[in-house]
């Protein structure tokens, strides 16, 4: 064309009075909007460390790696943002909406990808008796606060909660040298190879005697010992009038109340378990 472009001309002359259209970055610092998504950042406080972070993330750039070897077992969550790609998912998924936060950090350039990695570490609650991961202190913690009175149905809660108020003593542990087992729950014997035999007085019982199905101890599972008793009115009217326990066992024993020990004599005659461990359970 002989004559220049009207349109091009006057974008030019704008551009020579405005000045440049670029920012100055980087010898000018830019202030990016509220809505950027930039690197995400964990809040030690806020950060529960249950891991939900790392499971909702598509890029997998978050590892969760627990120490359970260490003097203070511990979880580490590591987040890459060399790998990121900035989706938001973490954030919109956190279990408490304030562990992790995508911040308005744009200027993620490093020579070093070792570098690139938003960290947090939570310690670790494990099993005292077989040493596996139960969850995050804080996480048991956040649980059971929402919980309420509700959390006394379960005995870590209990712990973790009354702990954090002084009521239970934190040095406290379990005896190695007592057995793994509750008061009121005998071992079932194994029905694949329990044998039978015959008392003192010709009663037809079984014992243990060991295979494959039950890993050769001959009993596998357990069962309840327990005594019911019924509130019928005269129960109830002894209660209300603060009766002693004698007076209400006597009443319970013309209901036909069991003891614990005639419960577990009638398993024992039902070839569920054996006498020895009725008199274990029952402290006879």
């Amino acid at each position: 064309m002989r004559k220049p472009k009207l349109r091009e001309l006057g974008e030019a002359v704008k551009a020579l009075l405005r000045g440049p259209a670029t920012i100055g970055f980087p010898a000018e610092p830019y202030e990016p909007p509220d809505a950027f998504r930039g690197r995400p950042k964990y809040s030690k406080d806020d950060c529960i460390g249950c891991g939900a972070c790392a499971e909702v993330c598509p890029s997998q750039c978050i590892v969760v790696t627990d120490d359970t070897a260490a003097a203070t077992p511990a979880r580490r969550l590591e987040l890459h943002y060399d790998a990121c790609i900035f989706c938001g998912q973490c954030e919109l998924h956190c279990t408490t909406d304030k562990g992790i936060r995508l911040s308005t950090d744009y200027d993620l350039a490093c020579f070093d990808r070792a570098a690139c990695i938003e960290s947090v570490e939570k310690p670790l609650v494990l099993c005292e008796v077989c040493g596996a991961v139960i969850g995050c202190r804080d996480h048991l913690l956040w649980v059971a606060e929402r919980l309420g009175a509700k959390r006394y149905a379960n005995p870590t809660l209990i712990l973790l909660a009354d702990g954090e108020l002084g009521l239970v003593g934190g040095e406290a542990r379990r005896d190695p040298g007592r057995p793994l087992d509750r008061s009121d729950m005998m071992r079932v014997l194994c029905p694949a190879c329990r044998e039978p035999y015959e008392d003192e007085s010709g009663q037809r019982l079984f014992r243990a005697k060991g295979c494959r199905q039950c890993g050769g101890g001959g009993f596998h599972g357990r069962i309840a010992i327990s005594e019911l008793l019924p509130l019928r009115p005269d129960v109830q009217q002894l209660v209300l009038q603060r009766a002693s326990a004698g007076e209400i066992r006597a009443r319970a024993d013309a209901l036909g109340l069991g003891t614990l020990a005639q419960d577990g004599w009638s398993k024992v005659q039902a070839g569920l378990t054996t006498a020895e461990e009725v008199l274990r359970v029952t402290r006879m």
